[in-house]
C-alpha cells in the first residue's frame, strides 16, 4: 500500500507568494572602513592579550600622537563635505607613521557625526594600490561603490564622467581614500590625472585622500599636469620619536601587566634611533611577549610532569609570572635580525636584493609559489624606474637570477636560460623582509608589495 503524501492546501498555496532568492552582489567596496582587527579566539591570560592588542592589524580604542593631524584632515573633510565642493588631500609620510590608520580614525569620527545629524551624510570609498590588480580597476572600484554595478574598466571611466559631469544636487558628497598611492602610476599617468582632476570639475562632489610614502612623489613620479592637483592640501606625517613610541605601546597595553616599563623605554629608543616606525615597534614587542610566553609554558609543563613523577610531592607555589624585561627585548631583537639567511641577504648586491623584492612582489600578487623569469624582469626594471635606479640589461638579469641560485637564496628550473624560465624563492618571505627593512630604499619597497595571500 502507497504512503499517502502529504498536500499543503490550495487556498495557502495561492495566498503565499512566491519570490526568487536575490542574488546579492559583493559589498566590500562600501564598507565604510576596512575593519583589521585581528579575527581570533577570547584572549584568557594577559600574555594573549598583550599579543592581540600589539598585532599591527589591530585597531585600537585611540590613535595616540596623532591628534594635531587628525583634527587638520578632519577640518578639511568636514568643510568639503559640508559645502559640497571638491577637495584633494595629499598626505605623505615614511611607513609606520600612521597614515591611514589616522584617515580611517577621521571617517569614523565623520560617519559617527553624520549619524547624530552634526555633518551633512557622505559616502566613503576606499581605494588600495595593493589590491588592485592593475591602476584603471579604480574605476571600476570606484563605480562599484556608488552605484552597485560592475562594467569593465573603460565603461566605468564613462560612466564616472558621465556622473561627475552632471548636475545632481541630491547625490551625496563622496570620500575617496587612494591608499599606497605609489602603486597607480602608469606610463601614461592617465587613471592618477583623471583622479585628481575630477575633484576639480563643478558637479563632482568628489574629495580624493591620497596617501603615499613619499613627500615629493608628485614631482619625482608624476608629471607636471598631475602634480599640480596634488598641491592643493599637503600634510606630511613625521617619524615617531622616542617619546611618541612609548605612549603608542604603553596605550596597546593598559590594563596589562606583561611588560616592565624601561623594556618599553628600550624598544622605542632603539627604534626611534633607526626609523620611527611604530609596526616595528609593536613587532619587536609582540616577539618579547612570545618568548616570554614560551618560557611559561615550558615552566608549567615542567611544574606538571614532575606532580606527575612525585604525586605525594608538593610542589610549592606557582612562580610569580615572567615579565617582559630589557633581556627579553632584546633577545626579541636579535632573533628577528640573526637568520643566516638574513645575513646571507644583506650581504647580495642592490640589484640581487631588488631581484628577490621584484620575485617577492609577483609570488604575492599572483598567489603562486613560482613565476617566470620574464615577469620578475618585467617587475625588476619597473622599480628601477620607479626609484631613479639604473636598470641593468636582461642579460645582466639573468646573470643576477643565476647567482642567487647558487648561492641557494632561489631555486631556478635546470635546462632552460630563457624568459620562459620559472623561478621560486628558496628562502622564506619573512627573512626578506626582515633583511632588507633596515635599508630606506628597500623599506620603502616592502611597504608597498602587496598583501600576502590568507
Amino acid at each position: 500500500m502507497k504512503k499517502r503524501v502529504p498536500t499543503v492546501p490550495r487556498k495557502l498555496i495561492r495566498g503565499t507568494k512566491q519570490t526568487t532568492p536575490r542574488r546579492t552582489r559583493p559589498t566590500t567596496t562600501k564598507v565604510p572602513i576596512t575593519q583589521r582587527a585581528v579575527l581570533a579566539a577570547t584572549p584568557k591570560t594577559d600574555f594573549e592579550h598583550a599579543r592581540s592588542r600589539l598585532h599591527v592589524k589591530a585597531v585600537p580604542d585611540s590613535l595616540p600622537c596623532r591628534e594635531d593631524e587628525f583634527l587638520e584632515i578632519q577640518g578639511h573633510l568636514e568643510e568639503a563635505i559640508e559645502e559640497g565642493t571638491g577637495a584633494c588631500i595629499y598626505i605623505s609620510g615614511v611607513p609606520g607613521t600612521g597614515k591611514t590608520a589616522t584617515v580611517h580614525e577621521v571617517i569614523r569620527s565623520l560617519q559617527a557625526k553624520a549619524e547624530e545629524g552634526e555633518v551633512s551624510p557622505f559616502q566613503f570609498v576606499e581605494i588600495n594600490g595593493m589590491k588592485v590588480t592593475e591602476p584603471s580597476y579604480a574605476y571600476v572600484l570606484l563605480w562599484m561603490a556608488l552605484s552597485d554595478q560592475k562594467v569593465t574598466a573603460n565603461h566605468a571611466l564613462q560612466l564616472l564622467e558621465k556622473q561627475f559631469s552632471t548636475p545632481g544636487p541630491r547625490r551625496l558628497p563622496c570620500v575617496v581614500l587612494m591608499d599606497e598611492l605609489d602603486l597607480l602610476v602608469t606610463a601614461k599617468q592617465t587613471v592618477m590625472y583623471n583622479f585628481f582632476e575630477w575633484p576639480n570639475w563643478l558637479h563632482s562632489r568628489l574629495i580624493v585622500v591620497a596617501v603615499a610614502n613619499t613627500m615629493d612623489l608628485p614631482e619625482r613620479m608624476l608629471s607636471n599636469k598631475v602634480s599640480s592637483r596634488l598641491g592643493l592640501t599637503r600634510i606630511n606625517f613625521q617619524p615617531y620619536t622616542y617619546q611618541q613610541l612609548v605612549k603608542i605601546v604603553e596605550s596597546r597595553l593598559e590594563g596589562i601587566k606583561t611588560f616592565k616599563k624601561e623594556a618599553i623605554e628600550f624598544t622605542a629608543r632603539k627604534v626611534g634611533a633607526v626609523s620611527g616606525d611604530a609596526r616595528r615597534a609593536l613587532d619587536i614587542c609582540r616577539r618579547a611577549v612570545e618568548i616570554v610566553e614560551t618560557n611559561t609554558l615550558r615552566v608549567e609543563e615542567q611544574r606538571r610532569k614532575s606532580a606527575l613523577k612525585n604525586p605525594f610531592e608538593d610542589p610549592g607555589p606557582a612562580p610569580e609570572p615572567e615579565q617582559v624585561t630589557i633581556r627579553i627585548v632584546d633577545q626579541a631583537i636579535k632573533e628577528m635580525f640573526a637568520s643566516p639567511n638574513v645575513r646571507l641577504i644583506q650581504t647580495a648586491s642592490l640589484h640581487q636584493k631588488l631581484f628577490l623584492v621584484a620575485l617577492t612582489s609577483r609570488l604575492r600578487r599572483l598567489g603562486l609559489a613560482e613565476v617566470e623569469f620574464s615577469e620578475i624582469a618585467h617587475t625588476h626594471l619597473q622599480l628601477c624606474r620607479l626609484h631613479n635606479i639604473d636598470p641593468p640589461i636582461l642579460s645582466d638579469l639573468s646573470t643576477i637570477c643565476a647567482s642567487l641560485g647558487s648561492s641557494r637564496c632561489l631555486l631556478v628550473e635546470s635546462g632552460k636560460q630563457d624568459i620562459r624560465q620559472r623561478v621560486r624563492l628558496n628562502v622564506s618571505e619573512e627573512d626578506v623582509i626582515m633583511a632588507l627593512k633596515v635599508d630606506p630604499l628597500f623599506k620603502r619597497l616592502l611597504d608597498t608589495l602587496p598583501s600576502a595571500p590568507a
